[in-house]
């Protein structure tokens, strides 16, 4: 009887979940959405070149210009090509949005984890600590951190990129929550898996069973938390450079992008049509590429996944449950 490698095993487990998430149109939008905006973000030197703009030069004698075809989508109030410097845009945005919910999935799940494996006293402070953050204010919260001036308690001005830099820890910093009780509940079911249970009594350390059982267990759960929570910190920076306290000049993100529209509405509602909808757009597909990704992890969805709970595998070091498993299955489909 031939026994697969734990290599196989776990490639035929990614082809499944490939599959399965192929299989969802919402993943086809969404990550096409995504695609899309990274796409335009990453040919925005071509683009500028191609027609000839900077996005940085202000001509106060073409300002508010309409569409022509030097200026796609016109020039705003300081003459600046509106095309290029939504394109440009898009590279302060998108990274941002990815980077404060990386930082936050990862603050998120050491704390998630560590409160589930440890239990008792670390559980209920750490998770007293998340209820604490969780009950929190958000947006006000991060609207008072944001416009705190750096230079005035001895740390020095920032420059455009540390701008940046710290909205994504100010998001972080307040984001983690979530993934922290997603975490914490995979965690608590991973470690009753009978797999868990005999890597602890054959005495393999707790760092070992962590990243070689409990990890690879709750990175579905995690990942799809990870993917939603894009969206929600793009709209967070959006809102605070639309207040003047996220990203600073020269730099330019779709909120800065709206902020400066506002006083337009009437004259060029178009100047806040093209970032919002560049917003709208990053936030749907992040939202729809995330709930796709959450039904393909799912293991109710196919039978690809060999189960011992819901949705959890041994890691590669226990091929003798796993045989043990396809015995099973074998002697219940020839009864």
């Amino acid at each position: 009887m031939s026994v697969s490698t734990p290599v196989s095993a776990r490639a035929s487990r990614a082809r499944g979940t490939a599959a399965r998430l192929a299989a969802r149109p919402q993943a086809w939008i969404g990550g096409g959405l995504l695609l899309l905006l990274a796409a335009g973000a990453l040919a925005a030197d071509g683009v500028s070149a191609l027609l000839g703009t900077d996005p940085q030069a202000v001509d106060l004698l073409n300002r508010l210009q309409p569409p022509s075809p030097t200026h796609p989508l016109g020039t705003d109030e300081l003459g600046r090509d509106v095309l290029t410097l939504m394109l440009f845009a898009g590279r302060v945005s998108l990274p941002v949005g990815l980077g404060g919910a990386l930082l936050a999935a990862l603050l998120g799940t050491a704390v998630g984890v560590l409160a589930g494996w440890k239990g008792g006293r670390i559980d209920a402070v750490l998770m007293r600590t998340t209820d604490a953050v969780l009950a929190l204010p958000l947006l006000p919260l991060l609207i008072l951190l944001a416009a705190v001036d750096l230079s005035k308690i001895g740390l020095g001005g920032l420059g455009p990129v540390e701008s940046a830099l710290r909205i994504v820890v100010i998001v972080a910093l307040f984001g983690w929550p979530g993934t922290a009780r997603i975490a914490r509940a995979a965690t608590l079911s991973v470690e009753r898996q009978p797999f868990v249970l005999a890597a602890r009594a054959l005495g393999v350390p707790d760092r070992r069973i962590l990243l070689r059982h409990v990890l690879p267990n709750i990175a579905g759960p995690v990942i799809v938390a990870t993917t939603l929570a894009v969206g929600h910190v793009i709209l967070a920076e959006s809102v605070l450079s639309f207040l003047g306290l996220g990203i600073q000049p020269p730099l330019a993100s779709w909120g800065t992008m709206l902020s400066r529209a506002q006083e337009l509405m009437f004259d060029r509602p178009d100047l806040a049509l093209w970032p919002g909808l560049c917003i709208f757009a990053a936030v749907l597909g992040a939202n729809l590429f995330g709930d796709a990704l959450a039904d393909a992890l799912d293991p109710r969805s196919g039978t690809d996944l060999q189960t011992e709970g819901p949705g959890m595998r041994p890691g590669p070091a226990f091929p003798l449950v796993r045989r043990k498993r396809r015995q099973r299955r074998a002697k219940t489909s020839t009864a």
